[in-house]
């Protein structure tokens, strides 16, 4: 939430450093928190225009995930993050 939290604020670095953080922590986050930091990621890839192949190709995978734990409204928010990618 503390990622979440920077990226709105306008703090990509932090943000960025924290989904970093959890994506290391996997087995203590969980798949969906996973499925979240990947996302979040590829999002802040996409709008920094950083690889963006690589910001489709995490997107993609946490919308597998989301996908795989019925997280719905994550489903809806990844569909949304991966149309804004060029």
């Amino acid at each position: 939430a503390l990622g979440i939290s920077h990226f709105f604020l306008g703090n990509l670095e932090q943000a960025l450093e924290m989904f970093q953080t959890t994506l290391k922590q996997s087995e203590i986050k969980g798949e969906r928190g996973v499925g979240i930091a990947d996302f979040m990621t590829g999002l802040i890839m996409n709008y920094r225009g950083e690889s963006i192949s690589k910001a489709k190709e995490l997107i993609e995978r946490s919308l597998q995930i989301f996908e795989n734990t019925k997280y719905s409204l994550w489903i809806a928010i990844g569909l949304n993050g991966l149309a804004e990618i060029p």
